[in-house]
């Protein structure tokens, strides 16, 4: 347990997200966030709770509470292999859930993810941290060119630096407010990225796509240091003739969950959601 608390320590304290390089990119997109508010993001409806990493240590390894062992059921959990002959078909319109919250949406023509993690570990270290339990469906280099780019929020479940490196700056990025600074520095050229509050919406590569990034109830961290200096979203990505909405780590709350299929209704839209 030592040694698994000391690694964790060093992950989050390494893993922060350095911002002062780009002031320029985050300043501007907090000042016109109305969710940015005394130098964090915050939620609509809930206020963030008083919790730390050093109170879920104690609560995970000295409390009372017995915690669910994922690692001695994982053999159960099914795995179907990527139909790779069909994805490299991008004229087709289909959704394949590549694990997590990693989805391949093509509609045609265009190949869109979401949250793209294919590493083995969501963790700044590749010998420590949160490790998959099944392999990833299929490899990055096997999925066919990927235009756009879709991120929820910034926990290493959601934003992989590898895999962003690895995609590069061929897809246009598609972020929540204020992640821009962490994307130059992954080394993405500031005309690949668009960041939105939300509401605010982008067209996605012509007049018939668009994306909206939309209300979720989350919070953000990389470090120990960075609690919630970034959003997080939920998006609407509206395709021509395909309509869906990518919901990320979203808690429910019966207010923002209701303004979205209000807005998707009144636009008349049939949609699935993600």
């Amino acid at each position: 347990m030592k040694r698994f608390l000391i690694v964790l320590l060093i992950s989050l304290l390494s893993g922060c997200s350095n911002l002062s390089g780009d002031n320029q990119y985050a300043s501007s997109e907090q000042a016109s966030d109305p969710n940015f508010k005394d130098g964090i993001y915050v939620n609509n409806h809930i206020e963030h709770p008083e919790k730390s990493f050093f109170s879920f240590v104690k609560m995970r390894f000295f409390g009372d509470d017995v915690w669910h062992d994922p690692e001695s059921q994982k053999h159960l959990i099914p795995k179907t292999e990527a139909d790779l002959n069909t994805i490299k078909n991008s004229e087709l319109s289909q959704v394949t859930w590549l694990g997590h919250s990693t989805f391949l949406i093509q509609h045609q023509g265009m190949n869109l993810l979401t949250d793209p993690i294919f590493s083995v570990r969501a963790s700044p270290f590749s010998f420590a941290g949160p490790k998959r339990y099944t392999p990833v469906a299929t490899k990055l280099s096997e999925l066919p060119p990927i235009d756009v780019v879709v991120i929820s929020h910034n926990h290493y479940d959601h934003l992989d630096e590898a895999s962003i490196k690895a995609l590069g700056n061929d897809p246009v990025y598609f972020i929540p407010s204020n992640l821009t600074p962490w994307f130059l520095k992954a080394g993405i050229e500031p005309d690949r990225v668009v960041a939105l509050r939300w509401w605010q919406q982008a067209p996605i590569s012509s007049t018939k796509a668009m994306i909206t990034a939309t209300p979720s109830q989350h919070w953000s961290s990389r470090s120990l240091t960075d609690r919630n200096e970034t959003h997080w979203a939920s998006w609407l990505i509206e395709l021509d003739g395909l309509t869906m909405w990518f919901g990320g780590d979203t808690g429910y709350n019966n207010r923002d969950f209701v303004k979205i299929g209000e807005h998707i209704v009144s636009a008349g839209k049939n949609w699935i959601s993600l």
